[in-house]
């Protein structure tokens, strides 16, 4: 009897020790919007929301560590009416480790009411400031714009001053950054990512008919210093007045990854209708599909773009163009430039640049290029040049092009499939050779 009175007495003194100072966590359900506002979630706790729709009277401000989780069947909408935003993530500090999880929300309009001492006038749907971080998974964003008077950013999401998001399975559908006041000032038609610290990951999302009055209609990101990683995302039809069509970079140090991804039918009037990357930065684009993208002016645009020469790090590798075109002067299918540059395993199909080689590459001293591997059949490149560009500066560096494959291709006879430099330095080109199996 005493030992097992011993034993039950170190059980409860056990238990004691490790619920002291908390609570358990508990399911709570909200019936409406006012529900979700009356709760008074803790760390750890589920808010469960019901299917059907919930009209958002106010925005909400998540709360750390609490999961806000849709009905597990789908079909919890929750409807901003083009008044407001659903969620806000900008104590001081932010709320950190909270989930969205199985909402759609539709109809988010930025909103500039204060919460918790802060207001904003950015993200349609959902805003992270001062160093916050949560997950947005298995979500759905629709009709998420900006106010369109005010020119703000991120129509879906916007996220600044050192924040962290993980998106994971969500959809981003007709989401607008689109003033009317300050067309050059709107940019992320889905996700704009701002601030040097702010940490971005995104996979398996899809983003659709998303657009921007300024630089890009889907992911933004803005003097952003750490490594951004996009995998397995779809971009249909993502459009921008200005620069990147889908995705933009425009940071120095910054580093962004883009793997297995799908473009297609991606616009923009000036540079990049799919990647652009601007600045000193790197760009990694691996196993990914460019799909009848287009610029739609004249000017120096390119499908895929790094605009400057000291990016430290290009790699274009293993990644299919097919049917995309550029107009006008200085127009490329794919600009590549970095002190580390690699174009390999990539295939070429029906493309049409404008008046430039379909892949330009540009050089600066002491840097590494490789041009290797590839396949190149069906473009038409303008009379005036030559299908692959290599304007090496100085022309002591030279590149290594070797067992590329070139058929059926349209280049005037007197131009070359691989040209030297300003300078008219040849470069040496090793073709595949072809072994009947």
């Amino acid at each position: 009897m005493k030992l097992q009175y011993r034993n039950a007495m170190v059980f409860a003194i056990a238990l004691t020790m490790m619920f002291a100072g908390s609570a358990f966590a508990v399911d709570i359900p909200v019936a409406d919007w006012a529900a979700l506002i009356a709760a008074t979630p803790a760390s750890g706790d589920v808010v469960k929301f019901n299917a059907g729709t919930y009209t958002v009277t106010a925005q909400v401000a998540v709360v750390t560590g609490v999961t806000y989780q849709g009905d597990a069947g789908g079909g919890t909408i929750l409807d901003c009416g083009g008044a407001r935003r659903a969620f806000t993530s900008f104590a001081t500090p932010g709320q950190t480790g909270w989930t969205l999880d199985g909402l759609t929300i539709i109809n988010g309009l930025s909103d500039a009411t204060e919460v918790d001492g802060v207001s904003s006038e950015d993200g349609g749907g959902l805003i992270l400031k001062n160093g916050a971080s949560g997950t947005v998974s298995n979500c759905t964003f629709d009709n998420c714009d900006i106010d369109p008077t005010a020119g703000d950013d991120g129509s879906a999401i916007y996220m600044d001053g050192g924040s962290s998001l993980v998106v994971d399975n969500c959809d981003f559908l007709n989401c607008d950054a689109v003033s009317t006041t300050d067309p050059g000032g709107s940019d992320g038609g889905a996700i704009k990512c701002n601030n040097n610290a702010s940490q971005l990951t995104v996979t398996n999302s899809t983003f659709t008919d998303c657009s921007a009055s300024d630089d890009c209609g889907g992911i933004d990101l803005s003097n952003v210093q750490t490594t951004t990683t996009i995998t397995n995302c779809t971009f249909t039809r993502c459009t921008s007045g200005d620069h990147g069509g889908a995705i933009r970079t425009n940071n120095d140090g910054n580093i962004t990854v883009v793997d297995g991804c799908t473009f297609t039918e991606c616009s923009s009037p000036d540079d990049s209708p799919a990647i652009q990357s601007n600045n000193i930065g790197s760009l990694t684009v691996t196993n990914s599909i460019f799909d009848r993208c287009v610029t739609t002016a004249d000017g120096a645009n390119d499908i895929v773009g790094m605009g400057n020469n000291g990016g430290s790090l290009c790699h274009i590798i293993n990644n299919l163009f097919v049917g995309c075109t550029t107009f006008g002067a200085s127009n490329r299918i794919l600009d590549a430039r970095g002190l580390d540059t690699k174009v390999i395993n990539n295939t070429f199909v029906n493309n049409i640049p404008g008046d430039n080689a379909l892949l330009d590459v540009n050089t600066v001293a002491g840097g590494s290029y490789v041009v290797a591997n590839n396949i190149f059949t069906g473009n038409t490149i303008s009379a005036d040049d030559d299908l692959i560009e290599w304007e090496a500066d100085p022309p002591a560096v030279m590149p290594t092009v070797a067992n590329n494959l070139f058929f059926n291709n349209t280049v005037d006879a007197a131009r070359e499939l691989v040209s030297g430099s300003d300078q008219d330095q040849r470069l040496e080109f090793q073709p595949c050779e072809l072994q009947q199996v």
